[in-house]
């Protein structure tokens, strides 16, 4: 039986193909992952040990283009290899993907494609083949013929009524593909603990969830009901697992922080299944909370925080996580020692690695293209904005996405400017003739102009690095989109070679013709013209560009920073990370513009910290402002504090050192 550290080697054909310290990473990062689904819920003896014995999951947090699909794969095939030696034996997994990213799950070998499918210039085809890279990596022939065939009779469950045919025949091994629309409908009292669905009791023995961020709820509680979520991705995730209580989870995400902690926290409380106070993530969702409160509290007061509060936080989440103020029993407080790094670490950074595990690569800024508002700019932006208006706290986020889109195109804030909300029909129509006027005193838009201006100014100076021609470009709202295709199109040939664009109107097979079409553009490189690659937030997840291109230019921001780093994983992925990878974002300065780019910056610092990107020295800058009579040696020791996911062997107990 081969070992598990032989799954990921990093050698194809006998030479090294990967970044050796990627593959390293990998190889940590799926042992640790096993080390929480097959050793933590099965160990005894020390009383630490029970709130680990309900873990049925892992939470693989790897930047974009980290490897999860193959860390996954490594646990998978590690399992299925060891507890398996006949065709008779059970071993059903349930990958659960979207249709826009079901490709890299539905593996092809490169010599049974067929003429006129996809190539490996394309990022595709390149996920197509990810089962024969993997398989060449895994270094042991023998089980070749096994994995291959588990894998390679992957059978795609498009639509719900598919599922009735195979609860009359279901094969004892193979992996089953569908999506969150796809499953069978819930049934049951509107709780969490009793949701199920409608395909065979405990059929599936492994559950993938790729792009597992889609089913945050975002309420508060992990424990509240969510009955009322009855369309949503959480609970059919819910059903899933008390469908199958007794499978093993692995949830891919490479955002589990996005918009606010609630959202980790619910993804952290879906892979534990024991009850209330019991549990592991009971613990880990009670430190976040504690924390995020004790955070609230010196940012509303910094001049509060003294040298007692600072010490009391920093042995919260570092050694004790009952310093947080957690109402839990002692022992539930304590981890095994098993696990502990240097002495008694019970910390809260500790509590979270005991279920996340996340790579990161190395961090590349995307650089701001400025461009400034004439007079006359100016004073149409002044008249617009003031358009933009409604009472009452509860239109905020309307407001917000009007200004967003007057920052974007005309087209796109012309459609939202005529609805007005709470203020009424003869409130719409004087605002309609107001724009009209404002139209016909400029007679074009000049924010639109000036934002598309710097576009145009920087293709103009685009040299391709690595023969990657193509220059992807993000618009947040189709109507601008629209704007850019058919302004561009008029530069064909001087400032641009060709323009292709995806919305989310565009089919799969559309998407994938658009793929082909770029990758054949770029290899028929003839001058240093670019070709421009207009994008939806359809092509935010799913797809990689890496093949074809390495520059990313932001048309439009955007508030939550997982969005723009899932936009730059798009080609800041595979060899592209030990090459040069450009990310712009445009920005109109003075305008709403800036604050999109204000609010992004302020969420970043926290996403940074709870995922070990960053310490806490950038969130406390206004308690550094403010609180002068703070003791400056206490405070360094807060400030230079950072969570980290990174996997470490050192980390790994016995058992999972000497796989690897």
């Amino acid at each position: 039986m081969p070992r598990f550290g032989d799954i990921l080697t990093g050698r194809v054909d006998r030479q090294h193909q990967f970044d050796k310290s990627v593959v390293k990473k990998q190889r940590l990062a799926a042992a640790t992952v096993w080390q929480t689904l097959d050793i933590y819920p099965f160990r005894a003896g020390e009383r630490a040990w029970e709130k680990y014995w309900g873990l049925r999951g892992a939470l693989l947090a790897d930047d974009v283009g980290g490897g999860k699909t193959f860390e996954s794969l490594a646990v998978i095939v590690k399992d299925f290899l060891e507890t398996t030696q006949t065709n008779r034996e059970r071993f059903r997994v349930l990958v659960i993907a979207a249709p826009a990213i079901r490709s890299k799950w539905e593996w092809q070998s490169p010599g049974n494609l067929k003429q006129g499918d996809e190539t490996p210039a394309t990022g595709l085809a390149q996920s197509r083949c990810d089962l024969e890279t993997f398989l060449r990596q895994m270094k042991f022939p023998s089980a070749h013929s096994r994995t291959r065939a588990l894998f390679e009779s992957v059978e795609v469950v498009k639509r719900k009524k598919d599922w009735k045919k195979l609860q009359r025949s279901m094969p004892r091994q193979g992996i089953w593909l569908t999506s969150m629309q796809a499953l069978p409908p819930t049934h049951g009292r509107k709780s969490r603990a009793v949701f199920q669905l409608a395909f065979p009791h405990r059929a599936f023995d492994w559950i993938i969830a790729d792009e597992a961020h889609v089913v945050k709820s975002g309420y508060a509680q992990s424990e509240e009901e969510v009955g009322y979520l009855s369309g949503s991705a959480v609970r059919k995730l819910y059903a899933v697992l008390n469908s199958c209580p007794s499978a093993r989870l692995i949830m891919l995400t490479a955002t589990p922080f996005q918009n606010n902690a609630k959202e980790l926290r619910q993804l952290i409380s879906l892979v534990d299944h024991g009850t209330n106070g019991e549990r592991l993530t009971d613990v880990i969702t009670a430190g976040l909370d504690a924390f995020s409160k004790s955070l609230d509290e010196f940012t509303a007061d910094p001049t509060s925080v003294d040298e007692k509060a600072i010490l009391k936080l920093i042995d919260g989440l570092k050694n004790k996580i009952g310093s947080l103020g957690i109402e839990n029993e002692p022992h539930m407080l304590v981890r095994p020692k098993a696990l502990w790094l240097n002495g008694n670490r019970s910390g809260l950074d500790d509590y979270i690695r005991d279920v996340v595990v996340r790579n990161r690569k190395l961090h590349r800024a995307t650089e701001p293209i400025q461009a400034s508002l004439t007079e006359q700019g100016n004073l149409q932006y002044l008249l617009l904005r003031d358009l933009v208006h409604e009472e009452g706290t509860e239109h905020r986020t309307m407001v917000s996405q009007k200004l967003c889109e007057l920052v974007s195109s005309p087209e796109a804030f012309r459609r939202k400017v005529k609805k007005t909300g709470s203020l009424g029909a003869r409130s719409m129509m004087i605002k309609a003739n107001q724009y009209r006027s404002i139209e016909e005193l400029f007679g074009r838009n000049v924010l639109y102009d000036i934002k598309k201006g710097a576009l145009i100014e920087f293709l103009k100076h685009f040299r391709p690095h690595q023969r990657k021609s193509v220059v992807v470009v993000y618009c947040r709202f189709i109507p601008t989109l629209e704007s850019l295709h058919a302004d561009l199109r008029l530069l064909k040939g001087k400032v641009v070679r060709d323009i292709v664009k995806m919305d989310g109107r565009d089919k799969l097979d559309e998407r994938k013709k658009t793929l082909r079409k770029l990758a054949d553009l770029n290899n028929s490189y003839v001058n240093h013209l670019p070709v421009i690659f207009l994008a939806s937030q359809v092509a935010n997840e799913g797809l990689d560009f890496d093949g074809f291109s390495n520059t990313v230019v932001h048309f439009d921001g955007h508030y939550n920073p997982a969005v723009i780093d899932q936009r730059n994983g798009r080609i800041y992925r595979g060899k592209n990370t030990l090459r040069r990878v450009r990310f712009h974002q445009i920005l109109l300065k003075e305008t709403y513009d800036q604050r999109i780019k204000f609010i992004e910056l302020t969420k970043r610092k926290m996403k940074d910290f709870y995922l070990g990107d960053g310490p806490l020295e950038a969130i406390f800058e206004t308690v550094l402002e403010e609180n002068h009579e703070v003791k400056r040696r206490d405070l360094h020791k807060l400030l230079k504090f950072r969570i980290d996911l990174e996997p470490r062997r050192a980390w790994l107990l016995g058992a999972a050192k000497k796989q690897i």
